[in-house]
């Protein structure tokens, strides 16, 4: 067994002291920048925590799920119904523990539908939860008077008790981002038990951790009914934060958002899927306030990280900084600046034609109905592709 719990060497303490104090200061930036950086803040720490609970299960666990957010869309509800209640019923509830009762109801969802799910693993697994992440989506919707039909629910996060108003998005943050930390660590700290053990022994070796005891379904029910947990504090944060729910959380777009965001960072320890729930985050809410290609480059840089570092891009970045050279780094920016123009204008002709034939960026006025900026981007083009050429031959004589 001594094998089978072989985990990828940590970093020095110094190196994991610097990689936290990085993060906490980015984490404090949203407080004293405001606006829209809050938004963008505290949908990125809820995406952060449900990425690390599908990491509970793909990563440690070896389970592909493809219907993930369901749990979090029970706990979204569960919190969301918590909060009009006590609102209605002049009762007292603590909202900053709100997050514990979206977890006991991701708890419960994953102990309950778990039970299917867990009695196939591999591919079949994968299926059931398809099959179990669409029939919530139909069922919901079929069902107004509890998930109120494609309106959803609305709620007022002020409706509960705080030692701290709530009303602003400062405060609302300052929850949010606390109960992530909280939950990345517990999560980080039930990989280190013997029920996270046995779960990576599992993925790696099946067969041989059944012949050497262990019993496989039981544990992968666990922690399924672990990560339903944590996905339900996700879905409470991310009612926190917007102080809305709809049916459509349990459908297959927020499942695939979260696979998508664990796979672009890495499915191996803390970082890959917060990376990844950060790019997610800034490519759907920030770049989508800007362009409406961001589905298409969100798609470009999926497909060219599954391509050149499978495991993520924690691991594809230490293997680029020893390939990094400036007439690489040249070759990037005009080849990125040419790929952006070429979208940019093509959207601007065909999906985006209501908006004008004409880019502006900067006090630059881009016309894609003339012939001189597809000239430019040509350039750009065949300047990149040279540039790349160079910096290969030389790498090459190397």
């Amino acid at each position: 067994m001594t094998q089978l719990d072989h985990t990828q060497p940590r970093g020095s303490s110094r190196h994991r002291a610097i990689t936290f104090g990085v993060v906490l200061a980015a984490a404090c930036v949203p407080w004293w920048v405001g606006g829209v950086t809050l938004s963008f803040a505290s949908q990125a720490a809820a995406m952060i925590v449900l990425a690390q609970s599908f990491q509970l299960l793909l990563g440690e666990a070896g389970l592909l799920s493809f219907g993930h957010a369901a749990y979090a869309g029970i706990g979204a509800f569960a919190a969301a119904y918590a909060l009009n209640a006590a609102g209605a019923a002049h009762a007292f509830l603590p909202t900053p523990l709100l997050p514990v009762i979206g977890g006991i109801a991701g708890a419960l969802g994953g102990a309950t539908l778990g039970w299917f799910a867990t009695r196939r693993g591999g591919i079949a697994f994968a299926m059931i939860t398809l099959g179990i992440g669409e029939l919530l989506a139909t069922g919901s919707a079929a069902w107004p008077a509890v998930f109120g039909g494609e309106g959803g629910i609305s709620t007022d996060r002020t409706l509960g008790w705080s030692p701290l108003d709530l009303g602003p998005a400062r405060h609302a943050y300052a929850l949010i981002a606390l109960w992530a930390v909280l939950a990345v660590c517990a999560m980080r700290a039930l990989t280190r038990t013997p029920l996270g053990l046995a779960a990576r022994a599992i993925r790696e070796q099946p067969m041989r951790a059944a012949f050497a005891g262990f019993d496989v379904r039981r544990v992968r029910y666990r922690m399924l009914i672990m990560a339903g947990a944590f996905a339900g504090v996700a879905g409470s944060l991310m009612t926190i934060a917007n102080e809305h729910v709809s049916s459509d959380a349990f459908g297959l777009a927020p499942s695939g958002a979260v696979l998508l965001a664990v796979v672009l960072g890495g499915a191996s320890g803390w970082r890959g899927p917060a990376l990844g729930a950060v790019l997610y985050t800034g490519f759907a809410v920030a770049l989508a306030t800007v362009t409406r290609a961001w589905p298409f480059y969100l798609g470009l840089l999926f497909i060219g990280v599954v391509l050149l570092t499978p495991t993520g891009l924690i691991d594809g970045m230490r293997a680029v900084r020893r390939r990094l050279t400036v007439a690489r780094v040249l070759a990037c920016a005009v080849l990125l600046a040419a790929l952006v123009l070429s979208v940019e204008m093509t959207y601007r002709l065909t999906v985006a034609a209501d908006s004008g034939s004409t880019l502006v960026w900067r006090g630059m006025y881009v016309d894609a109905s003339t012939s001189g900026p597809w000239q430019w981007t040509a350039a750009l083009w065949i300047a990149g592709m040279v540039l790349w050429m160079v910096s290969l031959r030389r790498e090459l004589r190397r």
